[in-house]
């Protein structure tokens, strides 16, 4: 309903001005605070005013015409702080499908909007990046004109514009570099990343540039997010030159660094323990970096206003003297509605026949007494679509395929008793039983025809084809949706204190994936938007915390890549997040380096940290930990107990948020070898 009031607001009233409160006597002397509750005015010792309400602001950009702002429903702009206007003419929306009640309906919003910027040289040049690509405007954002895109180029962080004399656009993909890219002469995308620090598949995320002219040319500084670090580069000479490290990166050094801002030859920038500043011109030594000030007049204004401060701008005499955003980094008022409730959970998954054995749930509690482990997460839905319980509620007696279900009224209150936390895992989307319910109705089809698709591989031994053996149904089928909401209100009902989604993705597997097609697709949804819809619907209706798995790469870059599992999108509705950091799923000299056997520590502890900075600091980020081995070379090399505790090692020096041991066959014994004194003092 929110959402398309919005959008009807937005068709009806491009020029608005809700919750205009306050006036702005002095606009030479102001500060002006964005936040999740709006636009404000703060005289710096008074109670910040309201100025702008219906929706939050994430960033605030000065001009010399006026003042914009980038928020979650597009881009404002005010000329004077009286009178507001959305300028997203040429954006790109995004259908949601809602559902209720039985019936559907739907709502356009924008994609989700990281970055604004003008050109230093002409204001009305302005840029923005979105998750699909970049925008530009020439007409003080009257008008966008989207850029030509490339699909590797999704999940765009940051970006910049400037005349030399060209108008040209530089951004930065979250993992392949930065390109430059000459709008006037209709160039293509230049790879200008030499310098930067990288991976062995490409460079660190660029959380964010400041273009400086310099006389003849053109200097840019920009940010590296989780490396992290601050670099330098000529326009000249396109070479990057790193000007700021803030730790020892041999010794695994972790730290973020966003929301740059230069002024008086000081660049100003966000770090986790608070906002520093580095002068930069002229140049000097990396020791001047200095804290700006202490962030007690953030909490202050927090406090106030009950609400998460994103953006500050300071105006004086007429000229900027402070303009910092992604303050989300210092707020405490960040986190979901059952954050508190998903902390700190460390536990095991089980499959559901655990719970039938009585012999086997006593060893596994044994094994957990031991440990100190306090959570099991176990199969009620499991890879195939088979429901372990027995139903109450009448969709799922007609539709589900109950097979040795676990006697919950049994199971539930014993776990309970023992103080353990219980999560109900629903595997959504790759589902045998309902891909194959009345006559296919809710498979995902062969493109062009109504028969169902099975992801198809070739032996390599054999050479012949094979199925992946994978059934997928239609993750924008509402009806989908409906089925698996119904079996977590059973499963909470039951006694479950969490209902975890897994596979809630789109298929990935087989030679033949471009042939798979989606018949409940509705005109402008993309798979994106698809799995906000599913989880839009579960978030209304079911009330207790919700859980997602992703990849590990969905976890450590800022991308949804081809499956639509993209953390700040989808996190907007969920609690908390388990990113499967399995070392073995990686290249195999990912983070080898010496002494190579810390490479499991290394992945969990800057994998943790990544995907909770993704998320905003909002989630729970409560990691699958790889509790198996399988026969790749570093596995064959290292697995074992120090490999185990040293992936939980690493979390617990990072995030420390909980963590969930996988083994597929539920064989955890060896656990009580990772809990010995001479393991975890290593």
């Amino acid at each position: 309903m929110i959402l398309r009031l919005a959008f009807f607001i937005l068709l009806l009233f491009p020029f608005i001005g809700f919750g205009q409160n306050a006036t702005v006597n002095d606009p030479d002397n102001l500060i002006l605070v964005g936040s999740s509750k709006g636009l404000f005015y703060w005289d710096g010792k008074n109670s910040p005013k309201p100025l702008w309400t219906l929706t939050d602001v994430t960033r605030i950009l000065k001009v010399s015409y006026g003042y914009f702002f980038l928020t979650s429903l597009g881009i404002v702009y005010s000329k004077d702080l009286k009178k507001y206007e959305f300028r997203n003419d040429g954006f790109h929306a995004q259908v949601l499908k809602l559902y209720h009640n039985g019936k559907k309906s739907f709502t356009n919003i924008f994609k989700p909007l990281s970055d604004l910027k003008a050109d230093p040289e002409n204001p009305m040049n302005l840029v923005a990046s979105s998750k699909d690509g970049v925008y530009y405007s020439t007409d003080g954002g009257k008008n966008w004109k989207f850029i030509d895109n490339i699909n590797s180029f999704t999940g765009i962080q940051s970006a910049a514009i400037f005349t030399d004399p060209d108008l040209k656009i530089i951004m930065a993909h979250p993992f392949k570099g930065v390109y430059l890219k000459n709008i006037t002469k209709n160039g293509k995308w230049e790879n200008i990343s030499k310098g930067l620090h990288g991976y062995f598949i490409g460079y660190e995320e660029i959380s964010d540039f400041v273009v400086v002219p310099n006389g003849k040319d053109i200097e840019i500084i920009a940010s590296q997010n989780f490396f992290p670090a601050i670099f330098k580069m000529s326009l000249k000479t396109k070479k990057w030159t790193g000007v700021y490290y803030p730790g020892d990166t041999s010794q695994d050094y972790i730290d973020a660094i966003d929301g740059l801002f230069l002024n008086d030859g000081n660049l100003y920038f966000n770090m986790t323990k608070g906002i520093k500043k580095l002068p930069l011109y002229p140049a000097v030594k990396t020791n001047m970096v200095s804290p700006v000030f202490d962030l007690n007049f953030q909490s202050k204004l927090e406090n106030e206003l009950q609400a998460r401060i994103d953006s500050i701008l300071w105006v004086e005499q007429g000229e900027v003297k402070f303009n910092m955003s992604e303050l989300w980094m210092y707020s405490k008022f960040n986190k979901k509605k059952y954050f508190d409730t998903a902390k700190n959970k460390k536990g095991i998954y089980l499959p559901y026949f655990f719970a039938r054995s009585s012999s086997k749930m006593e060893e596994i509690n044994g094994i957990m007494k031991k440990t100190g482990l306090n959570t099991i997460v176990i199969d009620m839905k499991d890879d195939f679509g088979i429901l372990r319980f027995n139903p109450a509620d009448p969709l799922l007696k007609k539709i589900g395929k109950v097979s040795n279900p676990v006697d919950l009224e049994t199971f539930i209150p014993k776990m309970k008793k023992m103080g353990i936390y219980m999560i109900a895992r629903i595997v959504v989307f790759k589902d045998q039983v309902l891909f194959k319910y009345n006559g296919y109705e809710y498979s995902v089809k062969n493109k062009g025809s109504k028969n169902p698709w099975i992801g198809l591989e070739i032996d390599k031994k054999s050479k012949k084809t094979n199925q992946t053996m994978e059934y997928w149904v239609d993750p924008y089928c509402e009806k989908v949706w409906e089925y698996n909401v119904a079996i977590a209100n059973d499963l909470i009902d039951a006694g479950f204190d969490e209902i975890q989604f897994d596979y809630i993705r789109f298929p990935t597997d087989g030679y033949n994936i471009y042939s798979a097609s989606f018949s409940y697709k509705e005109l402008g949804m993309d798979k994106d938007s698809a799995l906000m819809s599913f989880l839009n619907y579960a978030r209304e209706n079911i009330k207790a915390p919700i859980s997602i798995d992703v990849y590990g790469a969905n976890g450590w870059y800022r991308s949804g890549l081809f499956t639509g599992q993209d953390v700040e999108t989808l996190g907007k509705y969920i609690d908390a997040i388990s990113p499967m950091f399995y070392p073995s799923h990686f290249e195999q000299n990912f983070l080898s380096y010496s002494p190579a056997e810390l490479r499991p520590y290394r992945i969990y502890k800057f994998g943790g940290f990544r995907t909770y900075f993704i998320s905003k600091y909002s989630l729970v980020v409560r990691p699958f930990v790889q509790a198996f081995k399988i026969g790749v070379s570093y596995d064959l090399k290292y697995y074992g107990p120090r490999y185990v505790w040293y992936e939980i090692k690493g979390l617990q020096d990072s995030i420390d948020q909980g963590y969930l041991y996988w083994n597929a066959a539920g064989k955890y014994q060896d656990l009580l070898k990772v809990y010995t004194p001479e393991i975890m003092k290593q």
